[in-house]
């Protein structure tokens, strides 16, 4: 305990951005290099800001009423770590929820055969995953390379009271 009376020398790696929370409400960025901070009053966030992609999963229903479980892999950047780290209060979960958001349009209007032809033989969903993807993470500091659907099917959910959903494939 000793230590939080003292000064704090830190590293920020090359592929990482952070924030210095201080008294009084106020908020630092701390960019790649050395840093000082003194533990008593001031706490720091750290956050990857290099390429780095996170596989969202979620269930949803086509237009002509199929009920889906669709995977997206989302491919992003963080272009600025104040939003990423202060307007969020958990980052990682407002990543993969925003990232879902994405999806939804580009599956709910569509029949489930076009989402099959789409995936094989158009960029047409693709490019309205990346689009609502970077659409819904914008504001939260994060720039969206890419998206895309990687696992899609069929799927009907299967309850046992008190244990929670269990997912099956359409034949199962």
């Amino acid at each position: 305990w000793l230590v939080t009376y003292f000064p704090n020398l830190e590293l920020m790696q090359a592929n990482y951005g952070g924030v210095r929370f201080l008294p009084g409400g106020k908020v630092k960025e701390i960019e790649p290099g050395l840093y000082v901070y003194w533990p008593l009053t001031t706490a720091v966030q750290e956050i990857q800001i290099k390429r780095q992609s996170i596989e969202v999963q979620q269930e949803l229903t086509t237009k002509d009423g199929m009920t889906v479980m669709v995977k997206t892999v989302i491919v992003f950047t963080v272009f600025d770590v104040m939003l990423a780290l202060v307007e969020t209060a958990d980052f990682d979960d407002t990543t993969e929820e925003m990232g879902q958001k994405g999806t939804v349009h580009a599956v709910m209007s569509r029949e489930f055969n076009q989402i099959l032809v789409d995936m094989v033989k158009s960029n047409d969903i693709r490019n309205e995953v990346a689009q609502g993807a970077r659409t819904a993470l914008r504001p939260f500091g994060v720039k969206v390379e890419d998206a895309f659907i990687s696992s899609f099917g069929e799927t009907k959910i299967f309850s046992h009271a008190g244990e929670g959903a269990l997912f099956a494939g359409a034949g199962d």
